[in-house]
């Protein structure tokens, strides 16, 4: 059985990955004559930026910023307030951006 999954979710100068793995966890009964195995699932996520990369617990504009400092600036020069980065869809786009913004900068 596999450790756990990777996940590419964004792709390009800066690229982000979701790990996904479960967990088995034990819950006694109530007596704690039976122990009842379920699944408790856990995510990190990696971004992969110049041949560095960071493990990420929980996508955040302050775990991000924390990560990779340029990402602070490069969010400010675009105008993206911290409200606007509340679930990972969003996070997602905003690395897309990024990675559009990075190449046209790259190319000039």
């Amino acid at each position: 059985m596999p450790n756990g999954y990777l996940q590419e979710l964004v792709r390009g100068a800066i690229s982000l990955f979701k790990m996904n793995k479960s967990i088995i966890r034990y819950q006694d009964s109530l007596f704690g004559a039976i122990k009842k195995p379920y699944l408790v699932p856990q995510h990190s996520y990696y971004i992969f930026y110049k041949g560095d990369f960071k493990e990420i617990k929980k996508l955040s504009y302050k775990n991000l910023a924390s990560a990779f400092p340029f990402l602070d600036e490069e969010m400010k020069r675009m105008n993206i307030n911290k409200s606007d980065l509340d679930t990972e869809s969003k996070i997602i786009i905003l690395f897309d951006q990024m990675n559009l913004y990075l190449t046209n900068k790259e190319k000039k």
